[in-house]
């Protein structure tokens, strides 16, 4: 049997939702103000290449964009632009050098 584990929360007048299965990470961002629904859906396949190979797989994506969301951490962030698209960005330090990743 597949398991499901989702996180849902507000950001910038969307309500996201993001669930991840076996199988397929679905994210979904409803605007608050109209109504509009986007989502997206990932296997892991795509996951690697997408995220510029930050993340390897359903669950590492998954955990990163909920710890983006809950801003667990001030070297990752997330934002939603109008079209209800999601950019997250990570800054890695090595040593004095800080490299941005953003996809």
């Amino acid at each position: 049997m597949e398991s499901l584990t989702s996180y849902t929360t507000l950001k910038d007048g969307f309500k996201i939702t993001i669930s991840k299965s076996d199988t397929e990470l679905t994210i979904e961002a409803e605007e608050q103000g109209s109504g509009n629904t986007f989502s997206a859906k990932f296997t892991d396949g795509i996951i690697k290449t997408m995220s510029l190979e930050l993340f390897e797989n359903i669950p590492e994506l998954f955990n990163g964009l909920v710890n983006a969301f809950k801003g667990l951490s001030e070297d990752l962030s997330v934002r939603v632009d109008p079209n209800g698209t999601i950019f997250f960005t990570q800054k890695l330090n090595i040593g004095k050098h800080e490299k941005v990743l953003k996809f």
